[in-house]
């Protein structure tokens, strides 16, 4: 009963806004959420967050794009 009355007043965090500069064209992308960041970008969500801490370029899994990501 205690675990349900946590489950049903958590509160999420909100969603940060993700900038993803394509360093192939030069094109950078806002996103709302690292999730929509990873749909629109095509990189797993997990590993933006870790390039985000590490401030490293991430390349797709066809190595065809290199994505620079910042949290704005």
């Amino acid at each position: 009963k205690v675990t349900l009355c946590k489950i049903l007043t958590r509160v999420t965090n909100p969603a940060k806004p993700i900038f993803a500069h394509n360093l192939i064209t030069m094109v950078t992308t806002h996103y709302s959420s690292v999730n929509q960041a990873a749909k629109g970008t095509g990189i797993q969500h997990t590993f933006i967050p870790k390039h985000l801490s590490l401030n490293t370029t991430c390349v797709s899994l066809d190595r065809t794009v290199r994505y620079k990501f910042t949290s704005g």
